[in-house]
């Protein structure tokens, strides 16, 4: 595909957010010419933890890729990249020792850089990243969304390219209650004075905005943070749609628009403590009246709160506070 033909499909592909941000529409204009040297940026800050991975693995290693916004080019040149996720992919688990603590069986590690951001760095076997229950057994992600992430949203910083050889698959109803957990802890994470609670708030808001497509759109196959807010908006002119889920996603869109100017200026427009509350509370009366993949009554959501991630404690002070209006 030739320069031109290309930058039209990623017009075309981002129309709506170019036609509101002009900065992005000029990003997009030199498209090529901005992609090579984002590239060079990221391989030089890099350099370092790639050198460190090499070294650690030697001849275990198959493949080193960036994942998440921070190696995204689809994203403003202004957006606000705080987490630098990297995976590596090896022939065997066996042998790599880390120094950070351990969930089950998975094997990660936090490694500094000169650039004052933090490194995060998941080692995953490739038979584990062809196989389910393997892959469950090595990490506390959710198989689906690493598969998918892997293919749809990374670049390959050294080795070999082995996306093409894994396969995405349908969410089911497993996914929808684990997806649902990783949002609300996010959100409850938010609320503890030793994280940065805007981000995690800002994380809490893409991930419940991926929950909602994947549970009303099972063709939906993106992790990108514009394509679920994109891919919700479209969701609100189907027809297939039934008006209760269109509410719900109506009422969801503030949310995400607030987060996504977070991850541009640093900033929310509102104030962030009311409408932290009020996300809450949303999905909180969400779950209790909406058609999400069950419905729960008050008893069920406090269950569920208790047993997600050893306690959702904030959430359910706030389930406490609100439980009369719902």
């Amino acid at each position: 595909m030739n320069t031109n033909s290309y930058r039209k499909k990623i017009i075309k592909k981002y129309k709506e957010i170019i036609e509101n941000n002009p900065i992005f529409a000029e990003y997009v204009k030199n498209w090529e010419e901005y992609k090579d040297f984002e590239r060079k940026k990221i391989m030089s800050q890099l350099s370092k933890p790639v050198d460190y991975i090499k070294n650690k693995v030697k001849e275990n290693l198959i493949g080193i890729y960036g994942i998440g916004s921070y190696f995204s080019t689809n994203l403003p040149k202004n957006w606000k990249s705080y987490d630098i996720d990297i995976i590596v992919v090896v022939n065997s688990l066996e042998g790599i020792k880390t120094s950070s603590r351990r969930f089950s069986n998975s094997v990660w590690e936090n490694v500094d850089v000169e650039s004052n951001n933090s490194v995060f760095i998941a080692y995953h076997s490739i038979n584990a990243l062809k196989n389910k229950e393997k892959f469950e057994i090595q990490s506390f992600v959710n198989y689906k969304w690493a598969i998918l992430s892997l293919k749809e949203n990374s670049i390959i910083l050294f080795g070999k390219d082995i996306r093409d050889e894994l396969q995405i698959q349908q969410f089911d109803m497993q996914d929808y209650e684990d997806i649902l957990q990783r949002a609300l802890y996010h959100l409850d994470m938010s609320f503890r004075r030793f994280e940065n609670p805007r981000m995690s708030f800002s994380k809490s808001v893409f991930k419940f905005g991926f929950f909602l497509n994947i549970l009303y759109d099972k063709t939906f196959q993106s992790t990108s943070i514009f394509d679920i807010e994109k891919n919700l908006k479209k969701l609100l002119n189907q027809d297939r749609i039934k008006d209760e889920k269109k509410k719900t996603i109506s009422k969801f869109k503030r949310f995400i628009s607030a987060s996504i100017k977070f991850r541009i200026s640093a900033n929310f427009n509102n104030k962030f403590k009311r409408l932290r509350f009020e996300y809450a509370e949303y999905i909180l009366s969400s779950l209790y009246t909406r058609n999400f993949h069950k419905k729960m009554d008050l008893s069920e959501i406090e269950m569920f709160l208790e047993n997600s991630y050893e306690g959702l404690h904030y959430l359910l002070m706030i389930l406490s506070k609100v439980k009369n209006k719902l």
